[in-house]
C-alpha cells in the first residue's frame, strides 16, 4: 500500500513549529520521512516570503534539493487554483517548469482544471486527479484523458464520521462506474484524516498523511513532525490489515 507523504500544504510556521518552507527544510523532513516508510513525497515549494509558488525557480530550487539529499522516492506538488487564481497564468507557470516534478495534483472542482490536467500529460509529468466531491467526481469522469490519470485522490473534507462516510461512497459510486481501473488514493483532512487512513487500509487503497492534512495525532496530541505522522500512520495501516 503506497503512502504518500503530505510535507506543507498551505500552513506556515506559525501553525507548527515543524512545517518546512525552505528548500533544505524539504529536503530533510522528506528524507527522513521515506526513512520512515514513506513511498511519495507531495510538497507545496516556497517564494522568498514564504508564499506558496508555481514558479519554476522556486520549483527547481525545491527539486534540487530533495533529489540531493538521495530521496529517490516520486516527488509531487500541488497546481492549486489559490496558489494561482488566473487560469492562463497558472498554465503559463507550468508550462515554463524547467525541471519536472514526478507528479502533479488537479483539483477537479477548480476552474481550468481540465487544461492543467492536459497540460501535465503533454509535459509527461504524472496527474493525481482531487476529488473533494461528487460534482467534481463527474468533471473528472467526462474528461476525455481521465484514463491517462496516474491515480484519483478521493479527498473527503473535516466532516463529521456520517458525512464523511457518505460522501466517500457517493464519490467511489461515481468512480466505480466510469474509471474503475484507476489506482485510487482516499485521504482526509483535520478530523477526517485518521478514518481515512483507516478506509484505506480496509479498501486497499493508496493513503497520505502529513502537516498539510493533519497537526494530530489520533487522540488529538499534537504530533512532533511529518516523520511522526508516518510512524503513526504505517502502524495504523498494519493493524488494520491484520484484523
Amino acid at each position: 500500500m503506497l503512502l504518500q507523504v503530505t510535507l506543507n500544504g498551505s500552513r506556515f510556521p506559525e501553525e507548527h513549529p515543524h512545517i518546512p518552507v525552505s528548500p533544505g527544510q524539504i529536503a530533510l523532513q522528506s528524507r527522513h520521512a521515506v526513512e520512515a516508510c514513506a513511498h511519495a513525497i507531495h510538497m507545496h515549494p516556497r517564494g522568498e516570503e514564504g508564499q506558496e509558488s508555481l514558479a519554476a525557480a522556486d520549483l527547481s530550487a525545491a527539486l534540487h534539493a530533495v533529489r540531493a539529499a538521495e530521496v529517490t522516492a516520486p516527488i509531487g506538488v500541488s497546481t492549486g487554483e489559490w496558489i494561482e487564481p488566473d487560469v492562463t497564468k497558472r498554465l503559463e507557470r507550468i508550462d515554463s517548469w524547467t525541471v519536472l516534478p514526478d507528479f502533479a495534483s488537479v483539483n477537479f472542482h477548480e476552474r481550468g482544471a481540465r487544461e492543467v490536467a492536459r497540460l501535465l500529460l503533454s509535459l509527461d509529468i504524472g496527474m493525481e486527479a482531487g476529488i473533494h466531491s461528487v460534482e467534481a467526481a463527474k468533471r473528472f469522469t467526462a474528461f476525455a484523458q481521465s484514463k491517462e490519470a496516474l491515480r484519483v485522490l478521493i479527498e473527503i473534507p473535516d466532516l463529521p464520521p456520517d458525512q464523511a462516510t457518505r460522501l466517500l461512497h457517493d464519490i467511489e459510486h461515481v468512480l466505480d462506474h466510469h474509471s474503475p481501473g484507476l489506482p485510487r488514493l482516499l485521504h482526509g483532512y483535520e478530523g477526517s484524516a485518521w478514518p481515512m487512513i483507516k478506509k484505506a487500509a480496509q479498501r486497499n487503497y493508496y493513503s497520505r498523511i502529513g502537516l498539510e492534512d493533519t497537526l494530530y495525532l489520533p487522540g488529538q496530541k499534537i504530533v512532533y513532525d511529518n516523520t511522526q505522522l508516518v510512524q503513526t500512520a504505517v502502524q495504523m495501516i498494519k493493524k488494520k490489515k491484520s484484523e
